[in-house]
């Protein structure tokens, strides 16, 4: 019997957060069904992320430097996927190739929504100028309208889709991201009760993710807590240039491995985003047994209980994370306590509980 197929439509395959979603499903989907990653031949960067070799890849049109060529890569994509995958389950989640989606006429469509759509580029990181800016805010609440079928990372994503679409009454279909616990997870990590502590950050340069407020917090701190901070590191493949991080070492990771060596190394994580719509690194960081300190971004709040398995602070407000951070810094009792109730959250969450959700979604 020939086996189903399933097509992830991405903008490009770097390293990222929606990318990463779609990998591991696509390496736990393929045991049961044919797996494709499409996307528009735009960008020549690549991933870290593990990969199963039966997953194809394929870039649709010669590659593009200048943005016309870029456009007719996109539009391409979606009428390859009316050619020859028509009865293929197709689906896309980038905000800006999913304002295209009028063009995609296949059967079985969904949309999987990860972010505030909407607000996701008000710091102006990527579209620039503000009426570019209405324009994709126009055209994305349009393309809510959509003949789709929505799939959400979490209730928060839901619910700020259904913000900006108040005609939409369907029950939402939710997938979580979660960890391969193979690679995510404490077997490697010391714990002992150091007189200095390690922190570390996954940093990145747009404004939203919110990088200044750990830099504002500690500028801010004392001196004699900084005394008990043995180093600080940020994870990043982002150009950081444009902030003061003098203080602070890089790792520019290859791979997950060297992601969860910082985190088995670190004793507290800290999250400064303004909003997410999961917010995954937290989770990463609480499997590998850190104690985390978290903005109220949003979809954090499907696995982070305040006082429970991390702390957190609202969005922006450095003076709260100063507060918590001294917390961290001072009581290692609470601490423990964090990082044991931590490991016990983020083993709830695995890939192949989420593909088993996508798969009964699609069928």
């Amino acid at each position: 019997m020939k086996m189903k197929k399933i097509i992830f439509v991405t903008p490009q395959i770097k390293t990222g957060g929606g990318n990463r979603v779609f990998f591991e499903l696509a390496n736990i989907l393929v045991n049961d069904y044919e797996v494709k990653i499409i996307y528009p031949n735009n960008s020549e960067e690549t991933n870290t992320f593990f990969v199963d070799d039966r997953i194809k890849f394929l870039p649709v049109g010669k590659f593009e430097h200048n943005k016309i060529g870029k456009l007719r890569n996109v539009i391409n994509t979606f009428l390859y996927l009316n050619k020859y995958e028509k009865k293929s389950y197709v689906i896309t989640s980038d905000p800006i190739m999913s304002i295209f989606g009028f063009l995609l006429n296949v059967k079985k469509k969904y949309r999987f929504i990860q972010a505030d759509d909407y607000n996701i580029f008000n710091d102006k990181m990527i579209i620039k100028k503000n009426f570019m800016l209405w324009i994709y805010k126009v055209l994305t609440k349009f393309s809510y309208k959509y003949n789709y079928s929505f799939i959400f990372n979490s209730r928060y994503s839901y619910d700020r889709f259904s913000v900006h679409n108040l005609k939409f009454k369907q029950e939402p279909f939710i997938v979580h991201p979660a960890l391969n616990h193979v690679v995510f997870n404490t077997s490697n990590k010391q714990f002992s009760k150091k007189n200095k502590k390690q922190l570390c950050l996954v940093a990145r340069k747009h404004p939203l993710k919110g990088l200044q407020t750990f830099i504002d917090a500690w500028s801010g701190i004392s001196d004699t807590l900084k005394e008990k901070v043995d180093k600080i590191v940020l994870i990043s493949h982002d150009d950081l240039s444009d902030y003061n991080i003098k203080d602070f070492d890089i790792v520019r990771p290859k791979s997950d491995e060297d992601i969860v060596k910082v985190y088995l190394e670190s004793d507290i994580f800290i999250s400064t985003s303004l909003s997410e719509g999961f917010g995954l690194p937290p989770l990463e960081a609480m499997a590998c047994g850190c104690g985390v300190i978290t903005s109220d971004s949003g979809g954090i709040n499907e696995f982070a209980v305040g006082d429970v398995n991390c702390l957190k602070f609202p969005p922006k407000d450095y003076k709260a994370l100063q507060k918590e951070l001294e917390i961290l810094l001072n009581d290692n009792e609470k601490l423990n306590y964090l990082q044991k109730n931590a490991i016990d959250t983020a083993k709830l969450f695995n890939w192949d509980s989420s593909a088993k959700k996508i798969a009964q979604i699609l069928n």
